[in-house]
This record gives C-alpha cells, structure tokens and sequence, in this order.
C-alpha cells in the first residue's frame, strides 16, 4: 500500500519541483541594467507616440517623461535581460504588456 500511495503522489511531487526550480532559475536569471532600461523607455515612447498626432505627443511630452522616468526605475535591477529584449522587439502596447513581469 505504502508503494501505491508513493507512486501516486510522484508526478505532482515531480511537478512541485519542476515549479519549484522554474522559479528560481526566473529568480537568478541576468537582471536588467540602467542603460537597457532606458533604451525600453525611449522604446516604450516610441510605441506610444506612434499611434499619437504630432500636436499630442508634443502635449503629452511632460507626462511622457514622467513615464519614461518610472518605467525606468520599475525596470532597473528587477526586469531581466530577457524581459527587456521582448520589450524592445514589442511593436504594440499589448506586445510589451505581454513582456512585464508577472506579479
């Protein structure tokens, strides 16, 4: 019986490991430096301005900048490599949404 119950319970044992070290290899993956970061920010502009009329993006500029800043900070030491390489190669909002890292 006990042999039973032990072959039952290891797949999800197999499974929680799997998780397990899945998450600490994200955990130990090479983090993002300052100036990766702010190559996504002015790449994260880009995007949104693309969709803008020239009048807007001269308006929203401040705002803009503001983001720019945050975004950089959000990034720096948290976001890996990885995560800011799909960001650069993002052409939509969405695309770089998909990049973020998951909370």
């Amino acid at each position: 019986m006990f042999a039973a119950t032990t072959a039952r319970r290891l797949p999800l044992a197999l499974a929680l490991v799997g998780i397990a070290l899945g998450a600490s290899l994200v955990a130990c993956a090479p983090k993002a430096g300052k100036d990766e970061c702010e190559k996504l920010g002015d790449h994260m502009i880009a995007v949104v301005n693309r969709n803008q009329d020239p009048s807007s993006a001269a308006l929203m500029k401040p705002i803009m900048d503001k983001l720019r800043d945050k975004e950089i900070e959000a990034c720096t030491g948290k976001m890996t490599v990885a995560q800011v390489k799909c960001g650069m190669d993002a052409k939509t909002g969405a695309e770089m949404d998909a990049c973020l890292p998951k909370k």
